[in-house]
């Protein structure tokens, strides 16, 4: 069956039983799922209508896109009005890893995306036309049009740039977060999490092959259930695991969003300073704190007011939900910041220092 035989993935189509049995299944090997940011490749963009296509891009320089050495400030190229989207990046910006090629690396940081409501149309479509569809392809949105890679590339590129030595990597799983908007779809994502925290393991000791650098995992809503069961199955456990926004709350539990952590992480023993894993956790909109539950008395939590704008697209509960990663993104650009990256143990900082519970105010109106 060609393609041409399949819809456009960016027209939204009434039909789509003709290639719903493509969804869910996996294709990809485990190391498949897992790209390496390789930043100062040249392209960045601006704003979500800057993203160039092909045929725009005949020298490494876009129409609308600003060429650079590196990675760029969001709210400096930005335009002052709240509607800019951050500055972003293009697929030719991530690699796939091959076995081994992490065995000299020191640290390395590894991003792990959530559930993304309203794409599987889309997400269908691309995968019944080439295989496979990854994370960091422009054409997989959320229902308000925003690309993941507009959403979640300003956190790696900020990670790229505070530890130039390290490996900044991203694990895909949207093949099976992808969703539609029914109100209950979420279980769908949810009940992905484990076996592709396996994945996610798995990918991570054949691209270490004998090597053994220091690792922190970062999730991001129904990521964070990924990155808990990576770290779990893990021979050797990250040195830190970052959640952000991790659904725990009564709505996320009534409609079977929740990542139910707090029966899972204990098992992961975490504690503060000098033990196999430190875990933080800042809850923007669903989340809620771990440290009080059995086991967990080592968790740092954060609990923190949003930003949130009537201007954007996104509705307020998906602009908080997704601050905990803007936040976190501006810790690690932040040098002097006294949170959030600041606290890293792979980056030196002493976190028997910390208390159990932390809030950040909002600042500004």
């Amino acid at each position: 069956m060609s393609e041409a035989e399949f819809p456009d993935p960016d027209v939204t189509t009434a039909g789509r039983d003709d290639h719903r049995p493509f969804a869910g299944e996996s294709r990809l090997a485990p190391l498949q799922r897992l790209a390496r940011f390789l930043p100062g490749r040249g392209v960045y963009f601006a704003t979500e209508n800057a993203v160039p296509s092909e045929d725009e891009i005949p020298n490494g320089e876009a129409t609308n896109s600003k060429t650079v050495d590196g990675p760029v400030d969001a709210q400096a190229d930005a335009d002052d009005d709240d509607q800019a989207e951050p500055v972003g990046v293009l697929p030719e910006h991530f690699h796939q890893l091959e076995k081994g090629e992490l065995e000299d690396v020191p640290r390395v940081y590894v991003f792990v995306h959530g559930w993304l409501p309203g794409s599987r149309e889309t997400a269908d479509t691309l995968f019944a036309q080439q295989g496979e569809v990854t994370a960091w392809d422009e054409r997989v949105r959320n229902t308000a049009g925003s690309t993941m890679i507009s959403s979640y590339s300003p956190l790696l590129a900020a990670l790229a740039e505070r530890d130039p030595e390290a490996a900044v990597l991203w694990f895909s799983w949207v093949d099976q977060s992808s969703t539609d908007t029914e109100i209950f779809a979420a279980r769908d994502s949810f009940r992905n999490t484990e076996v592709n925290g396996r994945r996610l393991a798995i990918a991570l000791q054949e691209a270490f092959g004998d090597g053994l650098p220091q690792l922190q995992i970062i999730g991001h809503s129904h990521g964070c259930v990924v990155a808990t069961h990576a770290s779990l199955a893990l021979e050797n456990p990250p040195r830190h695991l970052t959640l952000l926004d991790c659904p725990e709350d009564w709505f996320s539990r009534a409609g079977g969003a929740a990542g139910l952590l707090d029966n899972v992480l204990p098992r992961l023993q975490p504690d503060r300073g000098d033990t196999p894993t430190f875990v933080d956790s800042y809850s923007s909109m669903f989340g809620r704190s771990y440290h009080g539950k059995p086991g967990l008395a080592g968790v740092v939590d954060v609990r923190m007011a949003p930003r949130v704008s009537g201007k954007q697209a996104e509705t307020a509960a998906s602009q908080a939900h997704q601050y905990a990663v803007e936040w976190y993104a501006e810790t690690v650009a932040d040098k002097d910041s006294a949170g959030g990256f600041g606290w890293s143990p792979m980056r030196g900082f002493d976190t028997s220092e910390l208390s159990s519970a932390y809030v950040r105010a909002l600042r500004g109106p």
